[in-house]
């Protein structure tokens, strides 16, 4: 039997916690635990993406946008 090559979506997600932290913390100089959500969006605009703290834990929300 062969190691497991895919990742879970957990992994998937706390790796996208980490990297949308990394940008807020140094593109925007702000602590991605101040209390504030911070929404991100892809390069084709059909995708978001909100970073919030709930004061317990980091919330990472994504939502697909369609047009009708």
């Amino acid at each position: 039997m062969s190691p497991r090559k895919e990742r879970s979506r957990v992994e998937t997600a706390i790796d996208g916690i980490a990297r949308l932290s990394v940008l807020v913390k140094q593109a925007l100089q702000r602590s991605p635990c101040a209390g504030s959500a911070f929404v991100f969006c892809n390069r084709t605009g059909n995708r978001i993406k909100a970073l919030l703290w709930d004061g317990t834990g980091m919330w990472l929300c994504q939502r697909r946008l369609q047009r009708f």
